[in-house]
C-alpha cells in the first residue's frame, strides 16, 4: 500500500514531466551525400560551406589523418577535420537545434535558387506538375504524400516545383536513421 502511495506521489509531483526526448537525425555526411545525390555536383560547394564544415551542428566525426600537401590542407571527401581536431569527438547523429535548422533551411534555399540543381533534381528537364510526378518526386526525399498536399501546392504557387522541392529538402522526415 505504502508503494503504491508512494509512486501516486512521485507521478502527481511532476517529477516525471521533467524527462526530454530528442530526435536524433543524420549527421553531415548523410546529408551531404543525400543531397548531393538529389541535386548534383552543382551544390557540392555550398553542402561543404553549410553543412559538412559545421560538424556542432550536423554531428559525425572527422578524419584525425588530413593529409597536408605543402603546407595546405587537402580534403578527401571532406571527412577531414575542417574546424581543428576536436571535431573527431563529434556525436555520430545530431540532435535538433535552432542552428541545425536555421543552417539547412539556408542551404535548402540556395539549392532551389540554382536553377541547374533544381533541374537536376526533377531528371534534367522540369516536368509537369500533376500529382504523379509530385508523388514520384517526394520518394526520392523518401516522402508520402497525398493529394490534398498536392491541391494546396498546386493552387498556391507560381513555381510549384521549387517550392515543393524548398519543403522537401527543409523536411525533417528524410533525415531520421
Amino acid at each position: 500500500m505504502y508503494k503504491v502511495i508512494y509512486i501516486l506521489m512521485i507521478l502527481s509531483s511532476g517529477a516525471m514531466a521533467s524527462v526530454e526526448i530528442q530526435e536524433k537525425f543524420l549527421n553531415k555526411h548523410y546529408l551531404r551525400s543525400f543531397l548531393q545525390t538529389i541535386y548534383g555536383k552543382e551544390i557540392e560547394i555550398l553542402l561543404n560551406e553549410k553543412i559538412t564544415s559545421r560538424g556542432d551542428a550536423f554531428g559525425g566525426a572527422c578524419d584525425p589523418y588530413s593529409i597536408i600537401v605543402g603546407g595546405k590542407k587537402t580534403f578527401r571527401e571532406n571527412l577531414d577535420c575542417q574546424n581543428g581536431m576536436h571535431e573527431i569527438i563529434n556525436s555520430p547523429f545530431s540532435m535538433s537545434s535552432p542552428i541545425r535548422s536555421l543552417l539547412l533551411n539556408e542551404t535548402c534555399e540556395r539549392i532551389v535558387s540554382n536553377k541547374k540543381a533544381l533541374r537536376y533534381s526533377l531528371g534534367g528537364e522540369i516536368p509537369p506538375f500533376n500529382f504523379k510526378n509530385f508523388k514520384k518526386y517526394a520518394g526520392i526525399f523518401r516522402l508520402r504524400v497525398n493529394k490534398i498536399i498536392f491541391k494546396k501546392i498546386k493552387l498556391n504557387n507560381k513555381s510549384p516545383w521549387a517550392f515543393t522541392s524548398k519543403v522537401f529538402c527543409r523536411s525533417e522526415r528524410w533525415q531520421k536513421p
